[in-house]
């Protein structure tokens, strides 16, 4: 049997939520469950990445690259029972017009990650899973996607 919701369904489950709300071209989703571990470096590499980050010789690490587009990054939490939740808010309050956290009381991938869609008011979403944030392929392709 099919469970049919209403967008009401999915905002019910949402119980915290942290970050910039303001306008982007594109959200990058990231729904996670229990990734305490990875987290922070998954974020932080796909962040480094659209904003051209510089190392500490001054160095543009990956300006070839950079977006053109405003952006954010959207971790969405179901409902993990480690300190994910916590690495999230420390990352959104870290970076607070490029990282937003959303927490959803209900488990599943597919609930956040369709949460996190209807939430948004960006022209575009992209879904990652946290481990594909990792890698220069995946976001290359996104952005060739979007010029």
């Amino acid at each position: 049997m099919v469970e049919h919701l209403s967008i009401h369904d999915y905002f019910s489950h949402i119980t915290d939520t942290i970050g910039s709300v303001d306008t982007v071209d594109v959200e990058f989703v990231i729904p996670i469950y229990n990734e305490e571990r990875d987290l922070a470096h998954a974020v932080t590499a796909v962040y480094g990445f659209l904003s051209g980050e510089r190392d500490s010789a001054g160095t543009t690490v990956h300006e070839t690259h950079k977006a053109d587009f405003t952006w954010r990054i959207v971790i969405t939490d179901n409902a993990s029972t480690d300190s994910t939740w916590d690495i999230a808010c420390t990352l959104a309050q870290k970076f607070p017009h490029r990282v937003r956290a959303i927490r959803v009381d209900r488990k599943g991938r597919g609930f956040a990650l369709k949460t996190a869609w209807l939430s948004s008011n960006a022209q575009h979403t992209w879904m990652l899973i946290y481990r594909q944030a990792l890698t220069t392929l995946t976001i290359l392709y996104i952005l060739s996607s979007l010029a």
